[in-house]
């Protein structure tokens, strides 16, 4: 493979520099441009001149907020990169989306997959663009079809709010679309990897309520005032550039995954430029430069063993952000390897299958070579002496604010324990549990999900606290909890709701599921002596949400199940309809 960089400007003669470079066109040239400007006449005439000067080429680009080449970084710039393949095969697929039209991106991505899959494909480049792009689902789709392959790529971003992001393919220029290109042979190496170099801060929360990219609340609270508690009210005026430096992480294969903010709905739920999970642990993130350096140096240990004609960058728009000038000691570093290229962005496409999680917020970068085995040149040269020294600084910081953010974290977890525990049986309390009720019952009228309760209670407790004291009665509710606690599923939620009664909320549980579990409790607790030398029994109630229901009807429907348990004798399960 033969490698030409070429960084653009109004002042520079295109066709001569075109000229001196003597790159011949092929169908196995892949030219890629990437363009700091968002102004479509000034890119427009940098792509004809392209396709007019290599028509048999791959022409395709994206738009950033600062380019990666030559050596440096440009915000102003348009970097041009022509990889002349020897013997790889470049297969293209390519969609745009009309304005205000929200894309099946996931059945999306598995069409263009399709379109280019082959048996020897490598790697394959996606650069995609539009606001309602979910890129996690396009990019899940494509790799459906290219399970064995390598993906890289990034979304287009752009320098100020009111420049709107676009990809090129050939001459057109799409602020909707995507492209995608296979890069297949037998003699083709590629190697992807990421950098997650962030570290967590604060308490966990939990994600309590999400749609794929949307988040409705964490924590039971709308995702939009968590964002005001922690990063300000401003945060959210202009959030995808506010918060691109403070993304929502979370724990994935082992590895730390962002998302970062990308607008804000009038509901109060937060879009973010990924999808989180209802009941994924998240904290709010700062990028950490000491881990950033030195994941660096020990790619390049790995990498410059290996043969590699081009590396191709993408790092984030927080690394640009609050690295500044180190960013460019990391660009000299990789150009030590090969000549580098690139551009800051949003958000980057990778898959391996030591990081399978599609999208990410980090830096990625793919390593592509037709040559493999071991690097033939000599060894590349350590990390400089004024990098080292000016992390000096920032290594004595990351740790005050590690160790701080850990001991806080302990703190506030023991807080939480006592705020949403019950003392006695370990279970949720009553406070805990009516806030998990209000979040599910929100859920299902909102999605039309099942959701049934059960609530039942000890029969005949007050004899037990008349005739062996209240310490026995204690050691009864300890033991139901107990008992119980087992048969709950873990997507069930198991409360004491106050004195002997207790409540299990069953998101996605219809009324059939939910009296078969009422059975399953009344029936291990009838068959065990909670009490030495003496069986108790429940009675329990079981109803399930209709449409109509406010949230004191279902309350009260299951609570007059239970009350009619009691008069029909105790012991027995009553369905209240």
């Amino acid at each position: 493979m033969k490698v030409h960089l070429l960084r653009y400007s109004p002042s520079t003669d295109l066709r001569a520099a075109l000229d001196k470079l003597a790159v011949a066109d092929s169908e196995q040239l892949l030219i890629q441009v990437f363009t700091p400007s968002a102004k479509p006449h000034y890119v427009r005439g940098v792509l004809q001149e392209l396709r007019q000067r290599y028509p048999a080429a791959v022409l395709i680009g994206a738009s950033t907020s600062a380019t990666i080449g030559e050596g440096g970084l440009s915000e102003t710039d348009i970097v041009i990169t022509l990889l002349a393949f020897e013997d790889a095969r470049l297969r293209t697929s390519f969609v745009s989306f009309p304005e205000n039209q929200t894309p099946d991106c996931q059945a999306t991505g598995k069409s263009l997959g399709r379109a280019v899959a082959s048996e020897d494909t490598h790697a394959v480049l996606c650069f995609a663009a539009g606001a309602d792009l979910n890129a996690e689902n396009l990019a899940r789709g494509v790799m459906t079809a290219l399970p064995n392959a390598v993906l890289s790529g990034c979304l287009a971003s752009s320098a100020g709010a009111r420049e709107v992001p676009f990809v090129c393919m050939g001459e057109n220029m799409f602020s909707a679309g995507v492209v995608l290109v296979a890069l297949s042979g037998r003699r083709l190496h590629a190697r992807a990897w990421l950098s997650p170099d962030w570290m967590m801060l604060g308490t966990p929360m939990t994600v309590t309520e999400a749609e794929d990219n949307v988040v409705y609340t964490i924590n039971e609270r709308p995702a939009l005032d968590i964002y005001h508690r922690y990063l300000g009210p401003e945060s959210c005026d202009n959030m995808p550039a506010t918060c691109s430096r403070f993304p929502l992480l979370t724990e994935r294969n082992g590895h730390i995954v962002a998302r970062p903010g990308k607008a804000v709905r009038p509901d109060g739920a937060v879009v973010l430029w990924g999808n989180l999970q209802r009941g994924e642990s998240v904290r709010f993130g700062l990028l950490n430069p000491v881990s950033a350096m030195d994941q660096s140096q020990r790619l390049l240990d790995t990498l410059k063993r290996e043969c590699c004609d081009v590396v191709l960058l993408f790092p984030s728009v927080a690394r640009r952000l609050l690295m500044r000038s180190l960013t460019e000691d990391e660009v000299e570093l990789f150009g030590t390897l090969a000549p580098v290229a690139g551009l800051f962005t949003t958000s980057q496409f990778l898959y391996t299958p030591e990081y399978p999680d599609y999208l990410h917020y980090a830096q990625t970068g793919l390593c592509l070579s037709e040559e493999r085995g071991a690097r033939k040149s000599s060894p590349l040269p350590e990390l400089s002496q004024q990098y080292s020294r000016d992390t000096l600084e920032l290594r004595v910081m990351s740790h005050l604010v590690n160790t701080t953010a850990r001991e806080l974290e302990a703190a506030n977890q023991a807080l939480e324990r006592l705020a949403n525990t019950d003392a006695l049986t370990g279970i949720y309390n009553r406070h805990r549990a009516q806030r998990l009720l209000e979040q599910e019952y929100r859920r299902a009228q909102r999605y039309g999900r099942p959701l049934s309760l059960i609530m039942l209670d000890i029969d005949n407790f007050k004899k037990v606290n008349d005739s062996l004291g209240h310490q026995q009665g204690d050691k009864a509710l300890k033991a139901l909890a107990r008992a119980i606690q087992p048969l709950v599923r873990d997507t069930d939620y198991f409360a004491r709701w106050g004195g002997e009664e207790f409540l299990v909320i069953c998101p996605e549980t219809d009324l059939e599921g939910a009296h078969e579990l009422a059975e399953r409790l009344r029936s291990r607790v009838a068959s065990r002596a909670l009490l030495p030398n003496r069986t108790l029994t429940i009675s329990v109630g079981v109803t399930t949400y209709r449409q109509e229901d406010t949230l004191d009807d279902l309350l009260s429907r299951v609570d007059r199940a239970l009350y009619h348990s009691k008069q029909q004798g105790k012991n027995r399960v009553t369905v209240w309809r």
